[in-house]
């Protein structure tokens, strides 16, 4: 007699009413292999400790495990981190609008929680069709400033590149982590070395382009 037709009938004899279910608590197919016919109350379960529901997981009222015990909670990205970055980032392209293209201070607020919302919109397209509409997104900033600044194209234009910006490097990031998580890479590492290529590349990057564009009329 196979091991689960054994279980089966210690089931029974520990109590256990007929059900098509598994001993984990899932619904089960007539001819599927798991422990086919039987089914014990929770309570019952419970004391001969195994499970009748669904997986701790997938339980509405389960707890998030702590972070002392949550095995991959040294390599998560905390929401800090993204917190923080936020604010820092937001606060440089807000100062750098006002200064640079007179864009009003909270046009520049507008422009950063457009970027936020339109770089959800382009990660989940880039996830789905592979392709980022980043051309898209920065359209979209165009049309509302059109209205919200008229005559004003240098500031349409640069709001737009926030968002443009923030859609394309969300959307690529995406699928660097993802990569990284297909082979075994340390995401709290990976997002380290993406802020360290940001840092060292506008400190490169930005004195470049102003010795080579010193003023518009260059171009």
């Amino acid at each position: 007699m196979r091991p689960s037709r054994l279980a089966a009938f210690a089931l029974v004899l520990a109590g256990c009413e007929f059900g098509p279910v598994s001993l984990d608590g899932r619904v089960c197919s007539a001819d599927s292999d798991c422990i086919a016919g039987y089914v014990c109350s929770e309570e019952r379960l419970c004391e001969l400790g195994l499970d009748s529901g669904p997986p701790d997981a997938a339980r509405p009222d389960a707890a998030r495990p702590d972070a002392a015990h949550d095995p991959v909670a040294h390599i998560e990205v905390p929401t800090s981190w993204f917190v923080w970055g936020t604010v820092v980032a937001g606060t440089g392209c807000i100062a750098i609008m006002w200064f640079e293209w007179n864009v009003p201070l909270h046009l520049g607020v507008v422009a950063v929680i457009m970027a936020f919302v339109l770089s959800l919109v382009a990660c989940r397209a880039t996830g789905e069709t592979d392709i980022t509409p980043i051309g898209a997104m920065g359209k979209v900033t165009q049309l509302f400033y059109g209205f919200a600044m008229p005559q004003r194209m240098d500031a349409n234009l640069m709001t737009a590149g926030v968002t443009a910006g923030a859609a394309g490097a969300a959307a690529d990031l995406l699928i660097d982590l993802k990569s990284g998580y297909l082979l075994g890479a340390n995401a709290r590492r990976q997002t380290l070395a993406q802020a360290a290529g940001i840092l060292f590349g506008t400190a490169v990057i930005v004195p470049a382009w102003y010795a080579l564009v010193p003023d518009a009329t260059v171009i």
